[in-house]
């Protein structure tokens, strides 16, 4: 039996709007017992849910709209009214036809298929704040208070489940309803709330076809153990209820792909294929079964995104001659950068001492300096700065500083031509002695 009936809407019942205000309702109250006494219990819970307000909101919900006339709704009830009169209601008013016709069992199981593709394809335009607002000017018209937001969500999650029964009931009317439900899925799933419904649906008519579905699931499992032959009659039984199974579960195989996961029973169906194709090819084994039944499981699970990779490499592996070698990527080797001299070792060695030398005798004496203008004794000048003792040798041009393999820069000192001795005189009387810069 449909949950979801606009027949039995308390607007259709009592003949009137969401418009109309109490005193409104209640005259047509009083005008539907005079025209039909035997309903009038029926017609007192009408007024009564109108009244308060869960359910009037989701009378509100799972009604057109609007202040269309009575005509106009009985040929729509009826699946009658033209196609223009269909396209003129909003968005929710579309949805509640398609879904009310599709829980009609006296129509026919195409005019059914047809409501269930609209109810799918209208579901992309279904926005809750717009329906919202809808409901809000209607209210403020009636005298009704406004909507609570919080519980016109929990309205519209009811809403949907009732038309989610409505499209079941009207999907197992169809000869292959798994068929058709595959090709609506693989339109529908790119639109996020589309999915959403989609995703739905699947999992109720999962949850219908799952006693045939394990049944066809025991028949794959125990032809798979008695396959030996490619042509035989174990094959062909396996490869028939195999895709007799994946009819069923096509659909909730393109819900899961679209999410980028594998369908579970999919996969554990996939892996006992691997399993058996694995065995068979082994030495000793039927390389030709194991190869036919990875082509047969490759073609099944397709849509699985992890398992169809595991499969074509599986086939690829496969497809390999018995006795070739697996081929090897080595890597080439690289060259060898000659180390350099041992003799260019130690002049370089010797030109990096030298230089530290110089730099800490070179920071030694400014300190000599400092220590001299403040004290007025130069006598610790002369004795930082020394003799000189050696010169720093030029640093071999044909080695390359070890520093500098590391990413490290030293900048060589100035070579020993190129600047003259450090000298320092007494200065005249009065006259100060600041550091070199």
């Amino acid at each position: 039996m449909s949950r979801f009936d606009l027949a039995a809407n308390p607007f259709f019942l009592l003949r009137v709007n969401p418009r109309h205000n109490r005193e409104d309702l209640a005259l047509a109250f009083e005008e539907a017992v005079a025209e039909r006494p035997g309903d009038e219990e029926r017609l007192t819970a009408a007024l009564h849910g109108l009244c308060q307000p869960v359910p009037r909101l989701q009378a509100e919900l799972g009604w057109l709209g609007g202040t269309i006339s009575v005509p106009v709704v009985t040929a729509l009830l009826a699946g009658t009214a033209p196609e223009s009169t269909f396209e003129q209601l909003g968005a929710l008013g579309r949805a509640n036809i398609a879904a009310h016709l599709c829980g009609q069992p006296e129509l026919s199981p195409g005019r059914r298929a047809l409501a269930l593709s609209c109810l799918i394809g209208v579901q992309a335009t279904l926005d809750p704040a717009a329906i919202g607002l809808a409901i809000g000017r209607d209210r403020r018209a009636s005298g009704f208070p406004a909507v609570d937001d919080a519980l016109l969500d929990s309205a519209l999650a009811r809403l949907a489940l009732d038309h989610r029964d409505n499209a079941l009931l009207a999907l197992m009317a169809q000869s292959e309803p798994a068929r058709l439900l595959a090709q609506m899925a693989e339109r529908g799933l790119g639109n996020e709330r589309s999915a959403a419904f989609i995703d739905s649906l699947v999992e109720a008519f999962d949850a219908a076809v799952l006693p045939e579905l394990m049944r066809r699931g025991a028949a794959i499992e125990a032809a798979l153990a008695r396959v030996r032959q490619p042509q035989g009659p174990d094959f062909e039984a396996c490869a028939s209820a195999l895709r007799a199974w994946f009819v069923l579960v096509r659909p909730r195989q393109l819900v899961f792909a679209a999410k980028l996961r594998d369908e579970p029973r999919s996969l554990l169906l996939g892996t006992q294929f691997r399993e058996v194709a694995h065995r068979l090819a082994e030495p000793g084994g039927d390389r030709q079964t194991a190869t036919a039944l990875m082509r047969l499981a490759h073609d099944t699970f397709r849509p699985l995104p992890g398992l169809s990779e595991l499969l074509e490499s599986d086939q690829a592996r496969l497809s390999t001659p018995p006795g070739t070698p697996p081929s090897l990527d080595i890597p080439r080797p690289q060259p060898i950068r000659p180390s350099p001299p041992r003799a260019a070792l130690t002049r370089w060695a010797a030109w990096r001492d030298c230089a530290l030398d110089r730099l800490a005798a070179h920071r030694a004496l400014r300190v000599a300096l400092a220590l001299g203008v403040a004290t007025g004794s130069f006598a610790i000048v002369v004795l930082a700065a020394g003799p000189r003792t050696h010169e720093a040798p030029e640093p071999p041009a044909s080695v390359a500083a070890p520093t500098a393999q590391r990413g490290l820069s030293i900048a060589a000192p100035t070579p020993p031509a190129a600047r003259g001795r450090n000298t320092l005189q007494r200065p005249p009387p009065g006259r100060s002695i600041s550091p070199a810069r």
